[in-house]
């Protein structure tokens, strides 16, 4: 919770032609970091970076889709899930004595 985490997400294309992936979307805490529309090379594959940033502690969850020019599925949507952690103290920390 209050410190995003990003990780890659590769996109796949076992197609003979080029993939034109117009546009990248996601709902719940998730990002896409960087460019939201690229080409897939045929028989290649391309990563993206996906941001989780949690609101609060615990499972959360959204979706990533993915719009392309795919004859069989335009219009992809992936389940992400997260888990919201209460983040370790680093640092110095400071106690007093006694304590009210």
């Amino acid at each position: 919770v209050g410190t995003p985490i990003s990780m890659p997400l590769t996109i796949n294309n076992p197609s003979t032609a080029t993939l034109n992936v117009s546009n990248l979307t996601t709902t719940g805490p998730f990002t896409v970091l960087g460019a939201t529309s690229l080409t897939v090379p045929a028989a290649g594959s391309v990563q993206v970076q996906v941001e989780f940033n949690p609101p609060t502690v615990g499972a959360q969850s959204g979706l990533l889709t993915i719009t392309s020019d795919a004859t069989d599925f335009p219009a992809l949507s992936i389940t992400l899930q997260g888990d919201g952690q209460t983040p370790a103290v680093t640092g110095p920390q400071i106690t007093a004595s006694p304590n009210p």
